[in-house]
């Protein structure tokens, strides 16, 4: 029963990290969704110890983290204030229209 698990979650890791980009994106999706980098790293070295993904695959889910930190980090320092007014009247167009 566990081989069998195994090879299934093998497969949908497979099918995810098939390309390069692929695994960027999960990783930097991850990275956005949990706000922490060292989790999804830590995480990465325990599949590929378990070699449930190969070293390969790895990289580009560790460069997609190593962007999404940034990114992450980028969006502390937007102000707010800049989307103020495009925000309200986006808001006024939505309660003002017709359903």
């Amino acid at each position: 029963m566990l081989d069998s698990a195994t090879e299934s979650i093998k497969n949908i890791i497979t099918r995810l990290l098939d390309q390069p980009w692929k695994g960027l994106l999960l990783g930097l999706i991850a990275t956005l969704i949990i706000q922490n980098s060292t989790i999804i790293v830590i995480l990465t070295v325990g599949l590929v110890a378990a070699r449930l993904f190969t070293f390969t695959q790895s990289i580009g889910v560790i460069l997609g983290i190593n962007i999404g930190s940034s990114i992450t980090i980028d969006l502390i320092t937007i102000n707010p204030g800049y989307f103020t007014i495009p925000i309200i009247l986006l808001g006024a167009i939505l309660c003002l229209r017709k359903i």
